[in-house]
């Protein structure tokens, strides 16, 4: 048996599977909109350092995301601050963050170099010298850098060493050279008397010694001292005899 359905009821039905339809794509066309509702962060930073955490550059994240932040710095500088769209950035001081994303936004990491550090020098020497570059006393320094120094001996003494905190001298046993100011440092230069010599002057019948004169004379090694002899009249000088090996001319009378 067949059931004939009202042509008014047919048109009905019709309208109504229609509007449910529409109904059914508007709903899904708003949830897919939720769905897809994404913002931009835009991530840098100044030189001195980066964004280590999530990166430098355009990162794409759900409306109202929780993203973490994290920045680092290079050897010589320090992190500052967050700056650019901060306003729901947690802790803008802080080298290690959150941001909430809830529009577009752009946020940089600021950086700066450290000051200087400083490093102090003492020197100081023994009887028979003295530290002559850059001086004795206290020196404050830049860490990290070279500095020279140089001892100078009194007469009758000569360099010994450098003594106290050596590790970054250039030559302990060299009275001219460097010290890297790794750390504070504290040196000493010593200095030792010279060996000494007696030297014996005496002259031949018709003339004398004048300088330094005659007799028994005691110098340090290494002396250089000038010899003049004086003949007498009616003579000439011939020559020194002796311990002549450290004469500069024999045959001359001065």
């Amino acid at each position: 048996m067949t059931t004939r359905v009202p042509r008014i009821a047919r048109s009905l039905l019709s309208k109504t599977g229609l509007l449910f339809a529409v109904i059914l794509v508007l709903i899904g066309i708003s949830c897919g909109q939720v769905d897809d509702a994404k913002v931009d962060l835009q991530l840098s930073s100044t030189s001195g350092g980066s964004v280590t955490t999530p990166g430098e550059g355009r990162f794409a994240y759900d409306q109202g995301a929780e993203v973490p932040l994290q920045a680092k710095a290079h050897p010589g500088f320090r992190f500052v601050s967050w700056s650019g769209n901060v306003d729901f950035v947690a802790d803008i001081n802080s080298v290690s963050t959150t941001v909430t994303v809830n529009a577009s936004s752009s946020i940089r990491a600021d950086f700066e170099a450290l000051p200087p550090e400083n490093r102090e020098l003492w020197l100081e020497s023994t009887e028979g010298g003295s530290v002559i570059v850059p001086g004795e006393g206290k020196f404050t320094r830049t860490a990290r850098t070279i500095i020279d120094i140089r001892a100078r001996a009194d007469e009758g003494y000569r360099f010994a060493y450098w003594s106290g905190d050596i590790e970054h001298v250039g030559n302990v046993r060299a009275g001219d050279t460097i010290v890297f100011m790794e750390d504070d440092t504290s040196i000493t230069a010593h200095f030792e008397p010279m060996e000494t010599f007696d030297l014996v002057i005496d002259s031949t019948e018709g003339g004398s010694v004048t300088e330094p004169g005659e007799g028994t004379f005691s110098f340090w090694q290494g002396k250089t001292l000038p010899l003049v002899a004086e003949a007498s009249e009616g003579f000439r000088f011939v020559n020194w005899s002796g311990d002549t090996d450290g004469l500069a001319d024999l045959e001359e009378g001065y």
